[in-house]
């Protein structure tokens, strides 16, 4: 399973990353919204997991644009 994860602080967006991978997914982080919409592709990644409060655009309008 692909996960695309994206939040804000750095720190969260690292260990949630090595625990996903530990549990076998394959992971793809950004601490970027922007460069997260970049990186998204559609039918690649099975779920996107994202913080709601970031700079730039939140979670709902990130989820909003990958829709």
């Amino acid at each position: 399973m692909r996960v695309l994860l994206v939040d804000d602080e750095p720190d969260i967006v690292s260990v949630l990353k090595q625990g996903l991978k530990l549990k076998g997914f394959e992971v793809d982080g950004s601490t970027d919204p922007l460069k997260a919409l970049e990186k998204f592709q559609p039918d690649y990644y099975d779920i996107v997991v994202s913080d709601i409060k970031m700079p730039i655009i939140n979670g709902f309008q990130l989820c909003r644009k990958i829709r």
